[in-house]
């Protein structure tokens, strides 16, 4: 019983301590593949608007059922909406939810993920690229 015990402490200390937590790491630069929009804060422009405004996106229709598609990435799940990620959590209802959910005067920044090792952290789903929206 002691030496089970014994390897478990060891076999959890060994991953707790080769594990390194997103938050703890370090922001990258923006890569080429990546486009960063800062945002005024306290305007009350649309989200759909305001993605307009980043290079590489494109917006196809008004407020919640605005498609939105960013350019050169493919379609691996049958459905080339990018991932939303609101504040760090991932929001997979679409646009519509994230439209529904983020409050415009508030918003600090829109950055676009478009490179496989930038958008890897997300797995699959991150594979038609990222956005990401913090306010």
């Amino acid at each position: 019983m002691k030496k089970t015990v014994f390897y478990l402490i060891l076999v959890s200390m060994a991953i707790v301590s080769g594990c390194k937590a997103i938050k703890n790491m370090p922001e990258a630069e923006p890569s080429p593949e990546q486009v960063s929009l800062a945002v005024e804060p306290g305007n009350s422009i649309p989200l759909d608007v305001q993605l307009q405004k980043v290079p590489g996106i494109t917006v196809q229709g008004e407020g919640a059922n605005a498609r939105v598609r960013i350019r050169g990435s493919a379609s691996f799940l049958g459905d080339s909406e990018p991932l939303f990620v609101v504040n760090g959590v991932p929001v997979y209802g679409g646009f519509r939810d994230v439209f529904s959910m983020v409050n415009t005067a508030q918003l600090k920044s829109i950055n676009v993920l478009r490179n496989p090792s930038d958008t890897g952290i997300y797995g699959t789903r991150g594979a038609n690229g990222v956005v990401e929206i913090k306010y």
